[in-house]
């Protein structure tokens, strides 16, 4: 199941209850991948006390790995996995119509039980896609 948490206005706490949502699944003993969907100025990292992962969305959008697994992060909540986003990465903010595609098709393809996006405030094309491609 894809779950989308999304707000028109920026700091109405999105990232904290998507963390909150993926941290109290995986303690219940679901396997979860939350998506930083904040697509270039990810912090989700931050809330689950963790440092920038090396390896980001961008690394996938720009086909440097091929497959959306190879960039999950552990977190320190078993069972729970991040994909981060990357602060400024060129290109990231932005993907084309095909890269979005690419996106949910191997989001939908993930082996968990539940796949939580924090997607970016407002209600831009990139947003509004994301979110309605969530279950």
């Amino acid at each position: 199941m894809v779950v989308a948490v999304a707000s028109g206005k920026g700091g109405t706490g999105k990232s904290l209850l998507a963390a909150s949502l993926g941290i109290y699944l995986a303690q219940i003993g679901k396997r979860v991948a939350l998506v930083d969907a904040n697509l270039g100025s990810g912090n989700l990292h931050t809330l689950l006390g963790m440092k920038q992962p090396e390896v980001s969305l961008h690394a996938f959008l720009s086909k440097q790995v091929k497959a959306i697994g190879e960039i999950i992060a552990g977190t320190p909540f078993p069972g729970l996995g991040l994909i981060p986003s990357n602060a400024n990465a060129m290109g990231t903010a932005n993907p084309k119509q095909a890269q979005k595609t690419r996106l949910l098709h191997q989001i939908r393809g993930l082996d968990v039980d539940f796949v939580i996006l924090d997607l970016s405030a407002g209600s831009d094309f990139n947003t509004l896609d994301l979110f309605l491609a969530a279950d």
